[in-house]
């Protein structure tokens, strides 16, 4: 981060959070040349698809289901914060699995994740 604030690309990058599927999708188009970027839309996406299936099988629990599932929206909620954060600063954070997968959607040669290859 500079002196200035955040880069263009840190910045697009932490946009991909805020409507999870949707500003992932949309910073996935717009930020194709940029690694950083696709992974951390590629992140926003699959993190916004699993919280659709968790209280999609949440609700199906009768009577703690619903409690169940806003718990998962607060747990969505502050996982979103964390990481438009880190994103601003030019992080590459990643969350168990989801981050690996979204690791394996942008072109190997083009980024250095800190937690390694495989």
């Amino acid at each position: 981060m500079s002196e200035n604030g955040p880069s263009p690309t840190n910045r697009m990058a932490a946009l991909a959070y805020p409507f999870s599927v949707a500003s992932g999708i949309a910073c996935l188009i717009v930020g194709r040349r940029h690694p950083f970027v696709r992974f951390h839309a590629w992140q926003s996406i699959l993190l916004g698809v699993a919280l659709v299936v968790a209280i999609l099988a949440l609700e199906q629990v009768p009577i703690v289901g619903f409690m169940m599932a806003l718990g998962a929206v607060g747990l969505w909620a502050v996982a979103t914060l964390f990481l438009t954060w880190r994103a601003l600063r030019g992080h590459w954070s990643a969350l168990p699995l989801i981050g690996d997968i979204a690791a394996e959607r942008v072109p190997a040669d083009s980024i250095s994740p800190p937690w390694g290859s495989s």
